[in-house]
């Protein structure tokens, strides 16, 4: 697995961002602290000085990379893309790069371990969720008001809906090496509130 060698990222950055690679890999519980010093080609204690555990391991890759999503999809109105547009952008995000090649959703990674993590993980995770919902509720809101959307019902049903059909069409693309499946399934989902 390739690892950033930029010298201007800290070791702990370092440490998170493998880690990150290897739950949307892998899985969390499928990595060990010795795989990601091996990697990195430091010692185990050093990533147990940032991380004394696994469990806070996970809390803040997690964290990070909700922080990180949550900034990205709050510059989309920023960049003055209409609502449709957003809902593209967002979409792209599972498509990007290869990521319905290899990597899935480090959220949707998470979800399958749940039975598996701390309490303290599966609450960011939960909160994770929460948050993508509430924002594609807003955006279909938003849309709906602004003529440019069309359906009956919840926004968040429907967020909840289009969330959870693209987390799965996620793992099937990954499946069958077939990111198109993603892009099939965004499709359809829009045939349901895209105004005719």
């Amino acid at each position: 697995m390739k690892t950033n060698t930029n010298p201007s990222i800290s070791t702990q950055e370092k440490i998170i961002e493998l880690a990150t690679q290897m739950v949307r890999t892998r899985g969390f519980n499928a990595f060990s602290y010795r795989d990601l010093s091996e990697a990195l080609g430091i010692k185990t204690s050093s990533i147990h000085y940032y991380f004394a555990s696994k469990n806070d391991l996970g809390v803040a890759i997690m964290s990070a990379y909700h922080d990180d999503l949550m900034q990205t999809l709050d510059g989309f109105e920023a960049q003055g893309l209409g609502y449709l547009a957003q809902y593209h952008a967002w979409v792209n995000l599972f498509v990007g790069n290869d990521g319905a090649k290899s990597l899935l959703c480090l959220g949707g990674m998470f979800a399958s371990d749940i039975a598996t993590v701390s309490a303290d993980v599966r609450d960011k995770t939960m909160a994770f969720f929460t948050d993508v919902e509430r924002w594609l509720a807003v955006l279909f809101e938003n849309g709906r008001a602004a003529g440019d959307f069309s359906f009956v019902g919840s926004t968040q049903r429907l967020a909840q809906v289009v969330f959870s059909t693209l987390q799965g069409a996620l793992s099937s693309a990954r499946l069958f090496d077939a990111p198109e499946r993603v892009v099939g399934a965004a499709a359809e989902l829009e045939a349901l509130f895209v105004k005719k």
